[in-house]
């Protein structure tokens, strides 16, 4: 991006994972040491296009594998892009934009039914098609297996979008949340700009504060 003078941070994992208690965490820090600071969170399901997403995930368009992986990554591409301009001109002010997820999630969601040269040829694309949009500085990446966030899950309030206690299309599938797992740590293997935190130590999930403090301490090694 030109003229860019903040920095931009994306925080992703698996669905449970823990990302907005984290994002909301690293905004009230930052907030705290003075810091300006925009906090996101995307899809935004009460949007004009956000909206389209929810339908999505209740399944109101058919079920996933009947919908083509171009017209899914559209969805959630045009949900960012309605934001484009006010996340570009928080940047411009210096601010520091935290995201709970981002471009991230669609490589991550999107790519999981490909191997090989065709999951690089539709990172390609997704990269291609967002990449008009601010891009990330940095991603944290919260490591957590689909076992853990799916007991997590459980504790979750209910989310507005489904209008129940049901799991969307995508946590229905019980094989989906451990293929996106898969491709999350591909994604940190091969994107120089991912951070992986580790959340689990000894099949015990540390603290909410222990996580918050590496994540801190990653943030601050890229922006002091």
């Amino acid at each position: 991006m030109q003229n860019k003078k903040g920095f931009f941070i994306v925080i992703e994992g698996i669905d449970a994972s823990g990302k907005a208690t984290q994002t909301k965490k690293v905004v009230e820090k930052l907030k705290e040491k003075g810091k300006k600071v925009k906090y996101i969170n995307f899809p935004e399901y009460d949007s004009k296009f956000g909206s389209l997403i929810g339908k999505y995930l209740r399944g109101e368009f058919g079920k996933k594998e009947e919908i083509p992986v171009e017209i899914r990554c559209m969805l959630y591409a045009m949900d960012r892009y309605q934001f484009k301009e006010e996340i570009q001109n928080h940047l411009k002010e210096g601010k520091l934009v935290v995201s709970d997820r981002y471009i991230e999630s669609n490589l991550g969601y999107q790519t999981t039914e490909y191997d090989g040269k065709e999951r690089k040829k539709l990172i390609k694309w997704i990269e291609t098609v967002e990449g008009r949009l601010p891009q990330s500085d940095i991603v944290i990446f919260l490591d957590v297996s689909p076992k853990e966030a799916y007991a997590l899950h459980d504790q979750k309030s209910l989310r507005e979008y489904m209008g129940n206690d049901e799991r969307d299309i995508h946590e229905s599938v019980s094989d989906f949340q451990e293929k996106v797992y898969e491709n999350y740590h591909k994604l940190a293997e091969e994107k120089d700009k991912w951070i992986k935190i580790k959340c689990v130590e000894k099949g015990e999930l540390r603290s909410i504060e222990d996580i918050h403090g590496e994540i801190m301490e990653k943030i601050e090694d890229h922006i002091n």
